[in-house]
Order: C-alpha cells, then structure tokens, then sequence
C-alpha cells in the first residue's frame, strides 16, 4: 500500500508542473504573437504610407 500513496503524492506535484510549463508556454506564445501583430501594423502603415512607392 505504500507504492500506491507514493503514487498519489507524486501525481499532483507532476500535474502542478505540467500545468505551470504549459501556462509559461502559452504566455510566451501570446507574446510571442502579440510582437507579430505590433510588426504586421507596422508594415500595413508603411506600405499605406507610401501607395505608389515599392
């Protein structure tokens, strides 16, 4: 019966960790995508800017 305690001590602490990474993830890929829309705004500006120009 120990092995089986063992177990459910183990399993939260591994899903708290799983959870965590997965959130950091997410958090960098929102930033991430967040850079990506600031660089497609910029360049939708400057080719407005310049409309006979390439």
């Amino acid at each position: 019966m120990g092995s089986k305690n063992e177990f459910v001590i183990r399993l939260p602490a591994n899903f708290l960790s799983i959870t965590m990474s997965r959130t950091m993830l997410m958090l960098e890929l929102n930033r991430f995508t967040a850079l990506g829309w600031q660089l497609n705004l910029a360049v939708a500006k400057e080719l407005q800017g310049s409309p006979n120009g390439q």
